[in-house]
């Protein structure tokens, strides 16, 4: 005998959903059947909206802040907020600042010929020289183009940021109206220049977290309202990387002239919501064959596959859209939806975060929803943001690309500079760079005087062995008395011996003109990869933007440059026993 069921649970062994969604027709009673089977022969009193009233009020982002201290500069309107944020400065130094420099020399010289001021040229050019650095450059082509940049260019980056003092008395060997003709060529080509590659009054960088923060806010009408984003690595910017700071403020809020914002209201007209392959919603209507949702592979446990399925194919045909436009670089909150149906009803719709929160603490989804809002704990619908960001851009290739690893072997963290920019304004690999040096070198000392079989037997001892050496490290310093750790740049003492070209960073990452300190908790055990390349992009009014963004990303894992210490090695440099 059969005892009574608790329950009865369904076991599949299928992983395919055919059998539930198919219609194997058998007979015509059959299929009325079915159609009786799914409700298509219930009727009821169901209505249909025919009209939906929507109450909302905006505020528009007023002030920008660039990084922690920066100043508070008014929002800006006239660019995207991607070219606002990443935009880094020019570079200063090395092969990089020797291509920049000697692009806009070129770009002011052209201007300066086709004005018939050629002789303006040639004082610039006394004046205002190409600073001599070390450039990495490859052997052939890139070794010739900077010595042809250091002969025929001169220093554009200086001539740009030069006081007009010093431009006019660049000029002082022209006469009169030639030195007035040229001061007008360049001051114009100023103007354009300051325009197009205009970067923000205070860098956005984080050095030693390494990626962009900055804040935006705008009045609201709970007072003003300030967006924090922290971790901005690069790349896109949208709602999730927004964060409300409670306790933020940029500026004190004058109700006199900026006072809360004001209600709008539209009436609109519900419209199903339709996607490509819907299903129809009738049992028995033919279908479009773009989307098989019977060909959906869901184990008993994927939850969201079925989830997907069930919707598509119940619930679909349940949603209306009401459309709402609302402006860049807004704040939104909508404050009432009512909707009204054929039967002359009406239905004040709740907003779902308000909905979600009936358990305290018990909200997992948050769809859109800016972190830290706190209109749904005072029972309102969140803040919408819109930022002036880009739908698309273009990008270049990467000049310059940085590798931060964790080498647990040698208890270091290394910065590999893999690609940096070259003086034609592309990128040099350093390690073929450092091989092609290498060689040479090989070649050069090869001519000298053999070694005695003496001192090819001999054992050689090393304080530590060889890194490449363009493997800058970062040194692990404990701060105070705590555990906390950063990681410092430091140098390797092998470079002394090596050719200054070679060793260190030569890239603007790096910050190799002044100390570089990095968080420790930002060099992960996956490593971190930095890249800086140019971007371009067309904003809202047709208007285009260029600037030199720079990026971070996951990397590939840990790394180990063979670094060891206290070695005895042979004479063919291989290593035979290491002292514990």
């Amino acid at each position: 005998m059969i005892g009574p069921w608790d329950r009865i649970e369904g076991s599949s062994h299928d992983d395919e959903l055919d059998a539930g969604v198919e219609a194997r027709i058998a007979d015509p009673l059959w299929m009325l059947a079915r159609q009786w089977q799914v409700g298509e022969l219930r009727g009821d009193d169901a209505a249909s909206p025919v009209a939906a009233q929507l109450a909302w009020h905006v505020s528009a982002l007023r002030t920008y802040r660039p990084g922690a201290d920066g100043p508070v500069i008014p929002m800006p309107t006239g660019h995207p907020l991607e070219r606002v944020v990443e935009a880094a400065p020019p570079p200063r130094g090395g092969a990089a600042g020797l291509r920049w420099s000697a692009r806009l020399a070129s770009q002011v010289a052209r201007r300066l010929v086709r004005a018939g001021r050629r002789d303006a040229v040639d004082a610039l050019a006394a004046e205002f020289g190409l600073p001599v650095d070390d450039a990495v450059a490859l052997g052939g082509a890139g070794t010739s183009a900077v010595a042809l940049l250091r002969r025929r260019g001169f220093d554009g980056a200086a001539l740009l940021d030069a006081t007009p003092a010093r431009t006019q008395a660049a000029l002082a060997d022209l006469d009169a109206t030639a030195s007035e003709a040229a001061v007008t060529v360049i001051e114009q080509w100023r103007a354009e220049t300051r325009v197009r590659f205009a970067t923000p009054p205070a860098d956005t960088w984080d050095q030693a977290r390494l990626e962009h923060y900055f804040e935006v806010a705008g009045i609201t009408d709970g007072g003003e309202t300030v967006l924090t984003a922290r971790e901005f690595t690069g790349g896109h910017l949208d709602w999730y990387s927004f964060d409300v700071d409670p306790t933020g403020g940029h500026a004190p809020v004058d109700r006199a002239t900026h006072d809360a914002p004001k209600p709008h209201m539209v009436v609109a007209i519900p419209t199903p919501v339709r996607y490509s392959g819907m299903p129809a919603p009738r049992w028995w209507a033919f279908e479009e064959g773009d989307v098989h949702f019977g060909d959906l592979a869901a184990a008993p446990g994927d939850l969201g596959r079925l989830l997907v399925a069930d919707y598509a194919t119940v619930y679909g045909n349940d949603w209306f859209s009401v459309p709402l436009r609302i402006p860049v670089g807004t704040l939104t909150q909508v404050l009432k939806l009512t909707v009204h149906d054929t039967m002359g009803g009406h239905l004040d719709i709740a907003p779902a975060a308000t909905l979600d929160r009936r358990v305290q603490g018990a909200r997992v989804f948050r769809l859109y929803e800016l972190s830290c809002d706190p209109s749904v704990a005072a029972g309102r619908a969140p803040w919408l943001l819109v930022p002036p960001s880009l739908s698309g851009s273009a990008v270049g290739p990467p000049l310059e690309r940085v590798e931060l690893v964790r080498d647990e072997a040698a208890n270091l963290a290394w910065g590999i500079e893999r690609l940096v920019e070259g003086p034609t304004g592309r990128a040099v690999d350093r390690l073929q760079h450092w091989r092609t040096a290498a060689t040479t070198l090989a070649r050069t000392s090869s001519a000298g005087a053999g070694r005695s079989p003496v001192e090819a037997d001999a054992w050689r001892y090393r304080l530590e062995s060889t890194a490449p050496p363009f493997w800058i490290p970062f040194l692990p310093v404990r701060i105070g008395a705590g555990a906390q750790v950063i990681l410092r740049r430091a140098r390797m003492q092998e470079w002394e011996l090596l050719d200054p070209s070679l060793t260190g960073p030569k890239g603007e990452l790096l910050q190799r003109r002044q100390p570089m300190v990095v968080e420790e908790e930002e060099v992960p055990r996956g490593g971190a990869t930095l890249e800086r390349r140019w971007q371009v992009a067309r904003w809202i009014d047709g208007s285009v933007h260029v600037w030199l963004q720079r990026s971070k990303r996951l990397g590939h894992g840990e790394a180990s440059s063979g670094l060891r210490w206290d070695t005895l090695v042979d004479a063919d440099s291989r290593s035979i026993s290491a002292a514990e």
